[in-house]
């Protein structure tokens, strides 16, 4: 049962005062007396629990209503047939159509652990309201009850979703193929991410086979991990590809067009370049622009950039532009700029291929 306002609560009381008042003025009957006496001292009690809840309601947000809990109306967590969210027993009455001879399909009920029970409508005021709908909203995407499983398996999906090849999936700081040949990056990426400040972009530069990629990767991961938002990772030479395919499209074509791809890279949360300096020169003005479009946008709104490449900062500005190296290495500073060295894991020789 709900607890009354404060004042309709005070103004109930001093009701039932003034008729125990009157009965005993009136010498009614002991037992209307008595029972008039018992309301009173129950909307005491009332009271009482309602000054606890006024106080703690002034340590509330602005208009939170849950007290903390994040929402009200627990219930089983269900889904119907159709993948939607069945949120109480009462909502398969909608599911009929407003027919009495129609049976309205059964819920697939995700679990029967009352710790696992949900609530029907989240508070929209209050961070606990904002986690419960969060929690709600991963157990109907994932099918899980457990709000760590659920954003275990969120993550992983925008892990996979990323672009990253399907090879490289299980690499982190702990499994990249650098990691067992170089500790001291190890070390420092691990480092610089347990710490407040983690949006900072990196550039790992080296001949081929040293292990670049995989640091980037292990970078995306830990970044992932902390930030919990979608992010992209696309080769350089696959995007001038993508792009290139929009050009010369007849009036029919619906796929994606230059400003879209570019748009997504722009904005996402991080941005991993594979193999920057890769495919291009400076007699390729459009594939300078695109890079440009998305590296000034990006440097300009702060969001990081993690790039690969096999040429060195010189090497990258005669083959691209001065200006937009710059960002770059504006982005990411001397202490995040790596040079890797050591033999070419591919074959385990000291080689230039």
């Amino acid at each position: 049962m709900s607890l009354p306002h404060t004042m309709v609560l005070r103004e109930r009381l001093a009701a039932a005062e003034v008729r125990h008042q009157e009965a005993q003025r009136t010498s009614g009957t002991g037992e209307n007396i008595t029972r008039l006496r018992n309301v009173a001292r129950h909307l005491n009690e009332l009271l009482e629990e309602a000054a606890v809840r006024d106080a703690a309601l002034l340590e509330r947000p602005e208009d939170c209503w849950c007290f903390g809990l994040g929402g009200r109306g627990l219930c089983l967590p269900a889904k119907w047939p159709d993948g939607t969210s069945a949120l109480g027993p009462y909502e398969a009455a909608g599911r009929s159509g407003g027919r009495p001879d129609h049976h309205p399909p059964t819920p697939i009920v995700l679990s029967m652990e009352p710790e696992d029970m949900i609530f029907a409508v989240t508070c929209p005021y209050c961070a606990e309201g904002a986690a419960e709908a969060e929690r709600k909203r991963l157990v109907y995407q994932t099918g899980s009850t457990r709000l760590g499983e659920a954003q275990a398996v969120t993550m992983e999906r925008m892990w996979q979703e990323s672009g990253i090849p399907s090879e490289c999936w299980g690499w982190s700081i702990d499994t990249h193929p650098l990691c067992a040949y170089d500790f001291t990056l190890t070390e420092r990426l691990s480092a610089y991410y347990a710490g407040k400040a983690f949006d900072g972009s990196w550039g790992f530069l080296g001949r081929r086979g040293r292990g670049k990629t995989g640091a980037g990767i292990a970078a995306c991961r830990l970044w992932h991990e902390r930030q919990r938002v979608p992010f992209r990772f696309v080769s350089v030479p696959d995007l001038f590809a993508s792009v290139r395919s929009t050009y010369g499209r007849g009036e029919g074509y619906t796929g994606p067009q230059e400003d879209d791809i570019i748009q997504e890279l722009r904005r996402t949360g991080l941005l991993m370049l594979d193999d920057l300096g890769m495919q291009h020169t400076r007699s390729e003005t459009w594939q300078r622009d695109i890079l440009f479009r998305i590296i000034d946008y990006r440097s300009s709104h702060a969001l990081p950039i993690i790039f690969t490449s096999n040429m060195t900062i010189e090497e990258l500005s005669a083959s691209l532009d001065k200006r937009l190296i710059d960002r770059l290495v504006k982005m990411c500073g001397p202490e995040r700029m790596i040079t890797i060295n050591g033999v070419n894991l591919r074959t385990g020789e000291d080689d230039d291929d």
